[in-house]
């Protein structure tokens, strides 16, 4: 009698155990779960912080300390590095005519494209509003950023479906070098900022080098000048300003102009297709007139 009350006492604590084993680690589990889930939160907090929400690229933050880093490390190996300021070509049209959710989807393609016309050890950052920067971490000479910023430009002006209108926008590029136009992260930005001004006023969907311009249009741009838009042509007629083409599908009545060319009749291409400005069918662009 006194061994089967043992062997019952023996078996209820072995159960105990066993059951005290399991929520130890079922506790352990959910210790990991939260850990990993604090985890996920923190990443997700330190992107939020270094990403542009609407394009998912770099913010300025991030290009700022990734150029940071480029500068300290192109002094002491004594290399060359470029910075590209990107900008649209009469964007504001382009949001006047789409609407801003219009707008936000051609920034978002624009993003795309930039992103893929470089290498993976560049940097391309949305620096804000229509305006990208890209960061060439190791050129040996002002022909590289060149050809980069013609890749780029060109990338840019593919035409791209937005809803149901095609629209082939153009940006200008302005290119400063490491050490020529500049020794830190603000000059170099400030004096690329200058040389796309001076690109887009000479020549919209045009690059330039800050070392190659004039002293006289060496000076920051005034808030004026870069303000005030282009006028357009008050006639509606067929040519306007430089800058997006929007065409709408057959049998729409409205055509669109968005500091392009005012272009009704059917958009060419493919749904979510991109073809080159002059592979659209239709296309009343420059290379079409």
């Amino acid at each position: 009698m006194e061994i089967a009350l043992a062997n019952e006492r023996a078996g209820v604590r072995a159960a105990d155990l066993v059951e005290a084993n399991e929520q130890l680690v079922l506790a352990t589990m959910q210790a990991h779960a939260d850990v990993d889930e604090s985890t996920r939160a923190h990443h997700l907090a330190a992107q939020a912080a270094t990403l542009d929400a609407l394009t998912s690229l770099p913010n300025r933050r991030l290009m700022l300390d990734r150029l940071g880093q480029s500068i300290a490390t192109a002094k002491r190996h004594q290399s060359r590095l470029a910075v590209l300021f990107v900008d649209l070509d009469d964007f504001k049209q382009v949001n006047d005519a789409l609407g801003h959710a219009g707008g936000d989807r051609v920034l978002q393609l624009t993003a795309e494209a930039l992103a893929a016309s470089v290498r993976g050890a560049d940097t391309v950052s949305r620096h804000g509003g229509d305006e990208f920067l890209i960061l060439l971490s190791e050129v040996n000479s002002a022909a590289d950023a060149e050809a980069v910023a013609e890749k780029v430009i060109a990338a840019v002006s593919v035409a791209q479906r937005v809803g149901d209108v095609a629209v082939q926008v153009t940006a200008s590029v302005g290119i400063s070098l490491y050490p020529d136009d500049g020794i830190d992260a603000t000059a170099l930005i400030g004096h690329a900022d200058t040389a796309m001004y001076q690109a887009k006023r000479r020549a919209p969907g045009s690059h330039a080098l800050f070392s190659a311009l004039p002293p006289d249009d060496r000076q920051p741009p005034s808030a004026d000048a870069t303000s005030t838009p282009r006028p357009v042509d008050p006639t509606d007629t067929l040519r306007t300003t430089s800058g997006a083409t929007l065409r709408r599908p057959a049998g729409s009545q409205r055509a669109t102009r968005a500091g392009g060319h005012l272009c009704p009749g059917k958009a060419g291409g493919r749904r979510g297709r991109a073809q080159a400005p002059d592979r659209v069918p239709g296309a009343c662009g420059p290379r079409a007139l």
